[in-house]
């Protein structure tokens, strides 16, 4: 968009709310649209075109400011992701192994809680970079749930040989890269799109525009 085109807009949200100023005059001047309470004064102020009242710009401006991320909500923000990733991998490894049958959209309720696990650790602070934080660990998610189902089905088969293995033995380990490249699919591209779309939505900033 060109400046002049920007501009022009901001001149007709302007001319806007200068209406809706001027149809109220008879009541005693136009309400904020968003508290619904307070006089708009001589100023004509607007959040994302609609006609608002100083105390509450600054209320929202406040909010904006609070959104931004300083780098000690990282930590958290990571640390309570990867446990909503886990969850998430948890409840898709026990469907698979219930019904020996992988239910890929799943993936996105592992997306769901890897965005909401970051969002709650970075206590109020949003924007891309936790965005992309969330998108990475609900990668991490559905790594964590194919590893679970897998461990599952290897620890069983080879107890029936009489080998007695933990989930998280070297063995098991070993087997997974090899695993991942056979079961790979077409549809874990879809799952992965569900699991990365759920989750970097979550911590998106909010969009406003104060004119």
């Amino acid at each position: 968009m060109s400046d002049q085109t920007a501009v022009g807009a901001q001149d007709a949200d302007r001319d806007a709310i200068a209406e809706e100023q001027h149809a109220s005059a008879e009541d005693g001047g136009a309400l904020c649209a968003i508290c619904q309470s307070n006089r708009l004064g001589d100023s004509i102020r607007a959040v994302n075109g609609r006609p608002a009242c100083d105390p509450c710009i600054a209320q929202i401006e406040r909010e904006l400011a609070a959104q931004r991320t300083p780098g000690s909500a990282y930590a958290t923000a990571a640390g309570v992701g990867i446990v909503g990733a886990l969850l998430g991998a948890l409840v898709w490894a026990a469907i698979e192994i219930a019904v020996d049958l992988e239910v890929g959209y799943v993936a996105a309720l592992v997306g769901l809680l890897a965005g909401l696990g970051v969002k709650l650790g970075a206590r109020g602070s949003r924007g891309v970079g936790l965005q992309c934080l969330a998108a990475g660990l609900a990668i991490f998610g559905l790594l964590a749930a194919k590893y679970m189902a897998m461990a599952h089905f290897v620890v069983d088969y080879v107890r029936q040989d009489g080998i007695d293995i933990g989930h998280f033995d070297a063995i098991v380990f070993g087997v997974f890269p090899t695993y991942l490249g056979d079961t790979a699919s077409e549809f874990d591209v879809l799952w992965i799109i569900l699991a990365v779309g759920a989750a970097y939505r979550i911590p998106k900033k909010t969009a406003v525009t104060i004119s």
